[in-house]
């Protein structure tokens, strides 16, 4: 791992190398743990923004990275992805966690893939909170546009307004829908960022591909096995993935807690940062003794 940083303000920017991947990363610096946080497909470190504000404003330490493959990161190798997504996770962890056991926060795809690396005995992780999990289960929408159901991307690659729909009003408009729980509290920058990046730089016929393939990588959903204490939150109004894939997910780790939040959507973290900082810190923070023993135990 290896990092360079710059900027004096209350959340800083710089770059970092994990598991050969170079990267962006968003911090803030304070006290306790660092609550690591993962973003979802084709999202960026962009979207904890508004929770990394509230954990800098409380004095806590969190870092918010580009996973390998969106945002400012390095793109992926071809092949299959999340075992270098867990590579990358792995390294990260393992230099938060160095001092203190790092909590481990992910959304959508970042929620797989923190289930998984809480499944890792070795990592010096304290808690685990995966949030909206991508992996066991979908609603109609995402199966039709790049899930099981979506159309060859041969044929998709043909019709060349798709990408400019994208692009569009209504196109930023739809993936605000998306993201959030209700249309008239959406931001409609982080929608437009977010259609930006797939538009214009990739192209929906490539966004298909690689979102069909990623979601066929998480359809086997997770091992059994012991993990570090787990709080499991959901947004019933998440278009995306039914709040009964979070009660699958609770149920395979009879330990856990779970939060279902009535007024969230896919990406809770926009629609209510502040719910999410304050749920996060309490369940992180009544933790430390198990944390400390994971760690000490993963260094046997």
């Amino acid at each position: 791992m290896k990092r360079s940083n710059s900027g004096n303000t209350m959340i800083s920017e710089g770059r970092a190398h994990f598991a050969g991947f170079n990267t962006r990363e968003l911090r803030c610096v304070g006290s306790g743990p660092t609550f690591v946080l993962l973003h979802g497909i084709f999202d960026s470190a962009d979207t904890w923004s508004g929770l990394l504000a509230t954990l800098a404003s409380r004095g806590h330490s969190a870092v918010a990275v580009d996973l390998p493959g969106y945002g400012q990161a390095d793109r992926r190798q071809p092949g299959p992805g999340l075992a270098q997504l867990d590579a990358f996770v792995r390294d990260l962890v393992q230099a938060e966690g160095a001092s203190e056991p790092a909590v481990l926060v992910g959304n959508s795809l970042g929620g797989n893939l923190t289930v998984r690396a809480a499944l890792d005995p070795t990592l010096p992780i304290s808690a685990a909170i995966p949030i909206d999990t991508a992996g066991l289960g979908y609603r109609p929408l995402i199966e039709s546009l790049i899930g099981r159901y979506s159309p060859p991307s041969a044929l998709v690659s043909r019709i060349p307004w798709l990408d400019q729909i994208a692009l569009s009003r209504q196109g930023v408009k739809f993936i605000a829908r998306s993201l959030y729980a209700a249309p008239t509290t959406a931001d409609l920058e982080a929608a437009a960022r977010m259609a930006t990046m797939l538009g214009a730089e990739r192209g929906f016929a490539s966004i298909a591909t690689e979102g069909r393939a990623m979601l066929r990588e998480m359809d086997g959903g997770f091992d059994t096995g012991e993990v570090p204490p787990m709080l499991v939150v959901h947004g019933r109004r998440d278009n995306m993935i039914p709040s009964s894939a979070a009660l699958r997910l609770h149920r395979q780790f009879p330990g856990s807690e779970l939060r279902i939040l009535d007024h969230c959507g896919h990406c809770p973290q926009l629609d209510d940062p502040t719910l999410i900082a304050e749920l996060i810190t309490n369940f992180a923070l009544r933790q430390p003794q198990q944390g400390q023993l994971r760690s000490s135990q993963a260094g046997l």
